[in-house]
């Protein structure tokens, strides 16, 4: 048998209107079109929403090197705020520090552990590394106060001495000048204690 004979012989018809079909393709071009639109506005949304997150988790966390670098502009800072002195200001610090050392040091002597600490306090609190070099070096040179315990000899002259007449204080003073010389004295005086007696005293 031929197939055109099994076919059914019949002819399909489609009796909506010509609008209203004009009108279905409209409207399933309008969907897609949404569709369309709400996915570029759902990608781009969600670009920004990314590169939002990147950039304030680089605030966050900022990269090491510019962090180490921010860290030494820092430093140097400070460096310089806390140790820029003119070069007048630093002589003056070195004046003032060598007149407290000086009025420590007395008649040239030495100065004494308490002197010294003071001092010392006052150079570590020197921010300026060039004033607190030369005041270190001032501190340094002068030597600690000698402590020396008085000899007998010392003892005996300072003592006063009692006499039954000017003229045999004036004697015991003559004879043991050199001594008396030799601990440190360089004169004596005789007065009377009102008692009928005199009394001998070295003086320096």
């Amino acid at each position: 048998m031929n197939k055109r004979e099994d076919e059914p012989n019949y002819t399909k018809y489609d009796f909506t209107p010509k609008e209203q079909r004009q009108n279905r393709r409209k409207n399933l071009s309008g969907w897609w079109m949404a569709l369309v639109i709400i996915l570029i506005a759902v990608g781009i949304g969600g670009s920004i929403v990314l590169f939002q997150n990147a950039q304030s988790s680089s605030k966050a966390n900022p990269n090491p090197i510019s962090k180490e670098l921010s860290k030494t502009k820092k430093a140097i800072g400070g460096q310089k705020t806390s140790s820029s002195l003119s070069t007048q200001d630093q002589n003056n610090a070195i004046t003032n520090f060598e007149d407290k050392l000086n009025r420590a040091n007395v008649k040239n002597n030495g100065i004494s552990s308490n002197a010294r600490l003071q001092l010392q306090e006052d150079i570590d609190s020197q921010s300026n590394i060039n004033v607190k070099k030369q005041e270190q070096n001032m501190l340094d040179q002068t030597p600690n106060v000698v402590k020396t315990e008085p000899t007998q000899q010392t003892k005996q002259f300072s003592e006063t001495h009692t006499f039954s007449s000017v003229q045999d204080a004036k004697d015991w003073a003559n004879a043991t000048k050199s001594q008396w010389l030799a601990a440190g004295f360089n004169n004596f005086t005789i007065t009377s204690n009102g008692q009928g007696y005199y009394v001998l005293h070295f003086i320096k």
